[in-house]
């Protein structure tokens, strides 16, 4: 009874890390993914900023 109980505890412990491992792979991917979205923003305002200077200036 003992060896099994441990047994599953050594499979829980097992599985932890893996979980562990997993969710720090999505927190990498969140992060780029938040990084590339800011990104994008900067980018977009610059080009509105641009279009508007050029229809001021026009």
């Amino acid at each position: 009874m003992d060896k099994q109980i441990l047994e599953i505890l050594l499979e829980l412990q097992k599985g932890m890390k893996d979980v562990k491992t997993d969710i720090q792979e999505i927190k990498r991917v969140v992060n780029r993914i938040e990084a590339s979205q800011t990104e994008d923003v900067v980018g977009m305002l610059k080009v509105n900023k641009k279009k508007q200077v050029s229809k001021l200036n026009s």
